[in-house]
């Protein structure tokens, strides 16, 4: 029992978590796309926003598969 405990909140922590990396990822896509629609003509800030936008894809799609392969389910429920 005593171990169940700190592990239901560092899953629930790591929820938070991963939906900050789904706003994240919102923002950074929003922001790539409105750059790529104006034709900005600086290449720092598309730069920054695709690494920004990449980097939190792929950790929030890590993180996903992970909590989902954690919790048992194994396929993914929306596959269902």
């Amino acid at each position: 029992m005593p171990i169940e405990e700190p592990e239901q909140s560092a899953r629930s922590g790591a929820g938070s978590r991963f939906w900050w990396d789904v706003m994240w990822m919102v923002v950074g896509f929003f922001a790539l796309s409105v750059s790529q629609g104006w034709g900005m003509k600086s290449d720092v800030f598309k730069v920054y926003f695709s690494l920004v936008f990449w980097k939190v894809m792929v950790w929030g799609i890590l993180v996903f598969f992970f909590f989902v392969s954690f919790l048992g389910l194994g396929v993914p429920f929306f596959l269902y």
